[in-house]
């Protein structure tokens, strides 16, 4: 039976596979059409250090409009000045334009038990932003995604000053341009509210400014959110951010059954993009995926704002748990740029229902999810610690128990219940090591 890609993330020995190449530009400042492949030369493995890629949301931004994408940083052996400069002629740039904003491409897989390559993907794809010989030896390069090019890119070179234009038609706009397509191959363009706008930058400056920052205006007005995956731009609606608040008791506290587990009934398991299995779990594939030991917050107590107050308005929202509101900080928002009163009201009351509770947290090293994960994405961890077998005196048929110990209960103090379901906030893969660290914060409703 051939193993799928989720088999073979769950086993317990892999064999990862894993390929770098680059798009080198001629004088002219064209691509090449074909992809080279750089991490190996004449059969001689040249990558010293595969980098880690993370993807991350700042969730107590008040507008979280953009994930922040972390550079790639690679080192190569580098003996016979292959990584040079173009100057070179033992480089392999030698004839074409010098590093930077070559585009280089990371793939990866993993090899089944024929040494079949299943499930490869791009995990990282960008434009080279730094290369240095740090030695005689060895050369290391920085590459950034390509939301780096967008930056670049004026919104002035698109013509559109004194347009009346929606979100969506300035978004169609700029990537279909060719400046833009280069990089991206694909967009989705679905803001959750699709205002019109007067391009005037004598009245907004902001169409002064880069494409990317009127991208990421145009994502804060229109209560949406933005997220660059390798070639592919997402414009989408920020409604996935927390689908529902935690409920509390009238102490603030988040409720629990006997056995002191938090007891979810909107969000299960089910509605996780993937469990992770730790310690006692029932793990349909019979490993463990969770390296090591989770940290867990139960009390979720790291980011508690009970008070939201907008400042050019004066509006204000509070949470209705005394004691959270004694607990809780004020957070001060400034919403000018958003035009209705009514947008702002959401806004603030939308950040209540995030930080207005307490969430529980948890940072985890797990098995490498090649790219299956990213922010907003839900999982959840089995992880509910070892079944206790009485290791002290027990003589069946008397009335003797020597030991306070009880069996049936589960040890350890990290016991995290595969109904609570959590929503990522960072997610990082590790490609030397072959592992994700993944940070995320509960979402479910009680």
């Amino acid at each position: 039976m051939a193993e799928n890609i989720l088999d073979l993330i769950h086993k317990a020995t892999k064999k990862p596979y894993k390929r770098m190449y680059i798009k080198r530009r001629n004088s002219a400042g064209e691509y090449e059409s074909t992809w080279q492949r750089i991490d190996s030369k004449d059969g001689i493995a040249r990558v010293n250090s595969w980098g880690t890629i993370e993807y991350s949301i700042d969730a107590e931004k008040v507008i979280v409009n953009t994930w922040d994408i972390s550079q790639l940083k690679n080192s190569f052996s580098n003996y016979d000045g292959w990584f040079n400069s173009s100057l070179d002629d033992r480089s392999f740039w030698f004839g074409y334009l010098d590093h930077k904003d070559t585009k280089l491409k990371v793939d990866i897989g993993l090899y089944d038990r024929d040494d079949t390559v299943v499930g490869e993907i791009t995990i990282f794809e960008g434009l080279i932003v730094n290369a240095e010989n740090t030695s005689d030896l060895i050369s290391s390069i920085s590459t950034a995604d390509y939301s780096k090019k967008l930056n670049e890119i004026s919104f002035q070179d698109f013509g559109l000053e004194g347009q009346t234009l929606s979100a969506s038609e300035i978004i169609d706009a700029i990537f279909t341009d060719s400046t833009v397509t280069m990089f991206f191959s694909s967009y989705v363009n679905s803001p959750k509210k699709d205002y019109d706008l007067l391009i005037d930058s004598d009245v907004n400056d902001i169409f002064l400014e880069s494409a990317w920052q009127v991208l990421q205006y145009l994502a804060k007005i229109s209560s949406s959110t933005i997220s660059v995956v390798n070639d592919e731009f997402n414009f989408i609606g920020r409604d996935y951010i927390f689908s529902s608040s935690l409920a509390v008791d009238s102490n603030g506290a988040l409720a629990v059954d006997s056995e002191g587990v938090l007891a979810y009934a909107e969000t299960t398991q089910s509605n996780a993009d993937v469990t992770i299995y730790g310690t006692g779990s029932n793990s349909p594939y019979g490993n463990l995926t969770l390296y090591g030991s989770a940290i867990y917050d139960k009390g979720g107590s790291d980011k508690l704002y009970t008070t939201i107050v907008e400042t050019s308005t004066g509006s204000k929202v509070q949470s209705l748990a005394p004691s959270l509101l004694i607990e809780g900080r004020t957070k001060e928002i400034d919403l000018t740029d958003i035009v209705s009163d009514a947008d702002k009201t959401e806004i603030i009351t939308e950040y209540l229902s995030r930080f207005g509770v307490k969430r529980p947290t948890i940072s985890l090293n797990c098995s490498n999810y090649m790219g299956l994960l990213y922010p907003f994405n839900k999982f959840s961890v089995d992880n509910t610690g070892r079944q206790k077998v009485a290791d002290d005196v027990l003589i069946w048929g008397v009335s003797y128990w020597e030991g306070s110990d009880v069996w049936g209960v589960r040890t350890g103090a990290n016991k995290v219940y595969p109904s609570e379901v959590f929503n990522i906030e960072k997610v990082s893969y590790d490609l030397d090591v072959w592992a994700t660290n993944i940070f995320g914060r509960s979402v479910s409703s009680l």
